[in-house]
């Protein structure tokens, strides 16, 4: 019996490297719901649909923005203890998974200063320094988990905020 060589698509490969990154696990139930709850908690009311997908479009590759900055800084931790993350198999360089980090959050920006104003860019904008500053340390005093909750917590202020966007 002959076998069919499956055809492979280089750009295919790269993008699902990169997807390792995100954590639907993760995503979904404590992001998306807590972010609803946040809002709802806020405001007193659900947000509009529109707008809450809108929201949900920008942090879901936010959040996996954040999780490649996160695993930039925690690599040698990651090394001893998880070896399934893409910069410690190999599958991303860790200065790729930085610019890939960086440019994903850019662009939530971008499409968040669009869709909410200049109070909306800001957000992801002070996002994004609390996020480095919490990572950077996190990896430096070595307290356990501190760079996770500050991944979720970063990428969750923008529900915090949005009733005001």
């Amino acid at each position: 019996m002959d076998t069919i060589k499956q055809r492979t698509y280089p750009i295919i490969n790269i993008i699902l490297k990169y997807t390792k990154f995100s954590k639907p696990h993760i995503i979904f139930p404590i992001l998306l719901v807590g972010s609803l709850f946040t809002i709802l908690l806020s405001t007193g009311q659900f947000p509009p649909i529109e707008k809450f997908l809108v929201y949900c479009l920008i942090l879901v590759p936010a959040y996996t923005g954040a999780l490649a900055i996160d695993d930039y800084f925690d690599y040698k931790s990651d090394v001893i203890n998880t070896r399934k993350k893409p910069i410690v198999t190999g599958d991303v360089s860790p200065r790729n998974a930085l610019i890939f980090g960086n440019t994903i959050i850019l662009i939530c920006g971008i499409v968040s200063s669009y869709v909410f104003g200049m109070r909306g860019f800001l957000v992801v904008l002070y996002m994004t320094a609390y996020l480095y500053f919490f990572c950077y340390v996190g990896n430096k005093i070595q307290i356990p988990f501190i760079s996770q909750i500050m991944t979720v917590t970063a990428t969750n202020l923008l529900s915090v905020i949005s009733p005001w966007l």
